[in-house]
């Protein structure tokens, strides 16, 4: 449960600081890169707004491998807050910093005119495959040798340092059996990882 945030507190007149500083980009938008530590990150979370939407525990934790493992760059995709100084985007990614204890570079943007109904999120996202260049087969396939190799307790989603890794490690082999069997040519990816 996020509890309810302080507006007297010193933590907050340290955010609203930090958003003074940030750079005018028009129509209401200000941001800057930022380190947000652990500390900034729970301190945030407080401050999520009250209609977020469920937290998906496995894809936080995939997240905050991908900052154990220095995976997590620095990228477009921002920490935005409202114009009623609500966090409205980012909930998953501060959830990660708090888990991994690590600090890391995020874009931080204050939208002035943003609600939180805004269309944020709406769009088709791009899938693991298409951002390690590998086939939905190959990711199925990688999936599936990793619950082998982990144990299927494991629920937490492949992320993309995931994909690259298990490629590095088994591409080969999954390239070898690709062209050296035509019974494999409709093999699903569990099928094709007992293959490999």
């Amino acid at each position: 449960m996020v509890a309810k945030r302080d507006s007297s507190d010193d933590a907050f007149e340290e955010d609203s600081r930090e958003s003074l500083q940030a750079v005018d980009l028009g129509r209401g938008l200000s941001g800057k890169v930022m380190l947000i530590t652990p500390k900034i990150a729970a301190r945030w979370l407080l401050q999520l707004h009250p209609e977020q939407r469920n937290v998906a525990p496995g894809r936080v934790s995939g997240i905050a491998r991908d900052m154990l493992s220095d995976a997590f760059i620095l990228t477009h995709q921002a920490v935005a807050w409202d114009g009623a100084g609500y966090v409205i985007d980012g909930q998953h990614r501060l959830r990660a910093v708090c888990e991994s204890n690590k600090s890391v570079y995020m874009l931080v943007i204050w939208n002035k005119t943003a609600a939180f109904k805004d269309p944020i999120d709406r769009n088709l996202p791009r899938s693991l495959g298409f951002i390690a260049k590998r086939s939905n087969r190959e990711v199925a396939t990688l999936t599936c040798l990793r619950d082998m190799e982990v144990g299927y307790e494991i629920k937490n989603p492949m992320t993309v340092n995931d994909t690259i890794d298990l490629w590095d490690k088994h591409g080969s082999v999954i390239e070898l059996v690709h062209t050296g069997s035509t019974s494999v040519k409709g093999a699903v990816g569990g099928m094709l990882a007992a293959y490999v």
